[in-house]
């Protein structure tokens, strides 16, 4: 992988930061302000964009998969630094499409989510009192 393909990737991430931002972000502070008039619609439009984000995708790596030309183009393997292979854009996307499918993936996030509100819950439970006095 090149330089410019790495910039390129990481380009790519850019719309997904702006779902986290609109799922996340915007349905809080519409909550903290206490207008659910506004905090709802808002969600709800989020989760139709990253719905359609995701569809995007997985569109886009179905066509990569069954692309003949793309056997071609070949990635660079590296493990700690080290050169291990190479592997075509059409097997990655392969393999990308099948961790995009898996639904262990998806309870993994769920999980840790459910664990980042936990732990947050409980430093806010901690720091209450300190914060009252």
């Amino acid at each position: 992988m090149t330089i410019k393909g790495l910039s390129r990737l990481q380009a790519n991430e850019m719309p997904r930061i702006l779902v986290v931002v609109l799922l996340f972000a915007l349905p809080f502070a519409a909550i903290v302000s206490a207008s659910w008039a506004v905090a709802i619609p808002v969600f709800l439009i989020s989760v139709l964009i990253a719905f359609w984000w995701w569809r995007k995708d997985m569109a886009a790596l179905k066509d990569r998969a069954a692309s003949p030309e793309r056997e071609a183009r070949n990635w660079l393997v590296q493990v700690n630094g080290i050169d291990v292979g190479r592997i075509s854009d059409a097997r990655l996307a392969q393999l990308q499409l099948a961790a995009a499918k898996d639904p262990r993936c998806y309870l993994a996030q769920a999980l840790t989510l459910i664990k980042a509100v936990v732990v947050t819950a409980g430093i806010v439970v901690l720091l209450a009192p300190a914060a009252a006095f």
